[in-house]
């Protein structure tokens, strides 16, 4: 157990990077990403250890320092309580220190953009960035879920210059409307913000890029 005198260390940064990973997996292939798009964001499947049998997705704070892995499992009729969609890189205890992982302090692809932005993209999933990127779209960055904290408010408002824009393209399900009042709630007052509706059970992911353009562009 820790004793109060040690450190705790929210999002610190990690000293080793995940190894033989396969960038070809099929899953990837199969639901449209390209070789260019795995290689630009490091993804790869595991085959051992706590992320096996997940495509793992390297996560990084706002300076692009490494500071966690996530793990998106492949076979979906495995999803349970017990194992879910995604597995996020665990706490660790060394050098007298607890290195704490909280996705809530993260906006992933935040690093990718600008200092400041006059136009932010936020989605729920790590997925839909690739997608939008994939698409010619940039300053994409996601919440990895359909809540949004103060933290993370606090990072777009950041991104974002004071008469920017951000716009917010949620699924077109139950958990995308909560993430639309979620955004809304810790944004809305401090910049202006739009949000894209699409076909009900839709994602950004199964939108193709000139219907991507064309939704950004209304």
């Amino acid at each position: 157990m820790l004793q109060n005198s040690e450190l705790a260390n929210v999002n610190g940064h990690i000293d080793f990077e995940s190894s033989r990973l396969e960038a070809n997996h099929p899953y990837l292939a199969e639901r449209g990403f390209t070789a260019d798009t795995v290689r630009h964001f490091g993804l790869g499947y595991c085959s051992k250890g706590l992320m096996a049998g997940r495509i793992v997705i390297p996560l990084h704070d706002q300076a692009g320092h490494l500071v966690g892995y996530a793990g998106r499992i492949v076979d979906n009729s495995a999803i349970s309580a017990e194992t879910p969609k995604y597995m996020f890189h665990s706490t660790r205890v060394g050098n007298n220190a607890c290195h704490e992982f909280r996705k809530s302090y993260l906006a992933y692809n935040m690093n990718a953009t600008p200092n400041v932005v006059d136009h932010l993209i936020v989605v729920e999933g790590m997925p839909s960035v690739w997608w939008l990127q994939q698409a010619g779209i940039q300053n994409a960055v996601a919440l990895m879920g359909s809540m949004c904290s103060e933290e993370q408010g606090k990072l777009l408002v950041t991104k974002t210059s004071v008469g920017g824009r951000i716009t917010v393209f949620p699924d077109s399900d139950d958990a995308g409307m909560r993430f639309i009042q979620g955004v809304f709630a810790q944004v809305g007052r401090r910049r202006w913000m739009q949000w894209i509706g699409i076909e009900r059970w839709r994602q950004p992911t199964s939108c193709c890029p000139s219907e991507l353009a064309e939704l950004l562009r209304e």
